[in-house]
């Protein structure tokens, strides 16, 4: 892994808006699923009759074990974008990031939702912005892998 970053492989664009995309859906995971106070930590998804909030964990789920499949493809030198027609890729791509944006939507709804309660408040604004981050992210992904293989 050292070798492949100083030799620059993983220092192209879209290794890089890859990586970041890993590290945002952890942390609007993180944010989604674990609720923190002064004396424990756990795990918890304020009411299963919320809908919107376990729809916007499985579509991170989702995209986040295709951003994995792509940057454990990068890190074995072998491109898992190869394998498949490259319009294929940008259109399941551009299908992930409508789904990206409708659960950041969702969660910017969930955020004003819980306004006043600040344990809440701060976790899921954490997580709107992370995703809002990612979907942004995302695209530029998407304009990167387009012009790469153009």
């Amino acid at each position: 892994l050292f070798w492949m970053v100083s030799a620059g492989h993983l220092l192209e664009p879209s290794y890089v808006l890859n990586a970041l995309h890993v590290v945002l859906h952890l942390v609007s995971l993180f944010c989604l699923t674990i609720m923190w106070s002064s004396d424990k930590i756990y795990i918890e998804i304020i009411d299963y009759h919320y809908w919107w909030q376990i729809f916007s964990i499985l579509i991170l789920l989702v995209t986040l074990s295709v951003s994995l499949i792509v940057f454990l493809g990068a890190i074995i030198e072998r491109p898992i974008i190869g394998f498949w027609n490259r319009k294929r890729i940008i259109v399941s791509y551009g299908v992930y990031l409508v789904f990206i944006v409708i659960s950041a939507a969702v969660q910017t709804w969930t955020c004003i939702y819980v306004l006043g309660v600040p344990d809440y408040y701060w976790r899921y604004l954490t997580s709107t912005c992370s995703t809002w981050l990612l979907a942004l992210f995302w695209a530029a992904f998407m304009l990167s892998v387009h012009r790469r293989y153009k």
